[in-house]
């Protein structure tokens, strides 16, 4: 995993402290299971190489999430004004559009929650053994997305940059000027070194490129291998055991259903979906951006820096 930015609500709230003791009373249930903070990653294999890049990083996170804010403002006021259009309205006219209004009110506030359960998943991965997946809010995806460019993609582009310039120098420090031949060479690799960015590898990582290309180029090619990670892998969730047990048996699965439904204090379906809106699954507004080095066992990972935000 690298270096992973987490999404980790309020300590002490009421999510974090039951979703604290979820984690807690899963882990006794599989041999050598860690615990681990409630988090939600918005994405792992984050280039850093100085102490400085910590903060630079942190602090963009931070402006990314500040405007969501605005956007969430923007939102309040617009469903504002719809409420006071609708007042305006006849009895008739507002009998006529209940239907629709309600709907809209619902779609309104998934939308506005950032973080929002949908349902108890179990998996064959080690970090997703049991999980609460979240809904793909669009602000959430469109946040992740703009991290993952600047911090993964961009910094990944540009080491590939370097080390395809490297691998073209002659290896002499007295190195001669380029031949015609060497040039027709190198403009042949970037050419089809250029035409190959269309793809990424799986995982979404950055494909090799010629030392020839210019900024610009790895600004657009960044942003479409995030915008392509968003929409393909993204997959944000709130992870309640790390376990290398292959599947999960019947008999265990309807344990864990029990514990979470007795500490979340909601109720889940025969789909596993969350079907309780309950106090204890709000995601709190305050909470906090971590930078982690997630190498080693998970006991040894270690914090790089955080920094407190607040959704209004």
């Amino acid at each position: 995993m690298g270096i992973a930015l987490w999404l980790v609500p309020k300590s002490h709230s009421l999510f974090y402290e039951s979703a604290d003791s979820l984690i807690i009373s899963l882990h006794t249930l599989f041999d050598n299971a860690p615990t681990f903070e409630p988090h939600i990653t918005i994405t792992s294999g984050i280039v850093i190489n100085t102490p400085s890049d910590v903060a630079v990083l942190l602090n963009s996170a931070l402006a990314a999430i500040n405007s969501l804010n605005q956007i969430h403002q923007q939102r309040r006021e617009e469903q504002q004004q719809q409420r006071k259009q609708m007042e305006n309205q006849s009895d008739t006219s507002l009998n006529d559009n209940n239907t629709n209004i309600s709907e809209s009110s619902s779609e309104n506030a998934i939308s506005d929650q950032l973080i929002l359960f949908d349902k108890l998943e179990f998996g064959k991965k080690y970090f997703q053994k049991v999980k609460l997946s979240v809904y793909p809010n669009p602000n959430l995806v469109s946040f992740a997305r703009i991290i993952r460019e600047l911090f993964v993609e961009a910094p990944g582009l540009k080491q590939r940059v370097l080390q395809q310039s490297s691998s073209l120098a002659p290896p002499s420090n007295d190195r001669p000027k380029r031949s015609k031949s060497l040039s027709k060479r190198v403009a042949s690799n970037s050419s089809a070194l250029s035409s190959a960015t269309s793809e990424s590898t799986e995982g979404g990582s950055s494909t090799t490129l010629s030392g020839e290309i210019n900024p610009a180029d790895i600004s657009s090619l960044a942003m479409k291998a995030a915008e392509r990670w968003s929409l393909e892998e993204f997959n944000p969730h709130l992870s309640l055991v790390y376990s290398n047990v292959y599947a999960i048996d019947s008999a265990l699965e309807r344990t864990i259903k029990t514990r979470v439904e007795d500490l979340l204090s909601v109720l889940i379906d025969g789909d596993n979906r969350l079907v309780d809106d309950a106090a204890n699954l709000y995601w709190p507004d305050d909470g906090c951006l971590k930078l982690v080095r997630c190498e080693g066992e998970v006991k040894d990972w270690e914090v790089l820096g955080s920094i407190d935000y607040h959704l209004t």
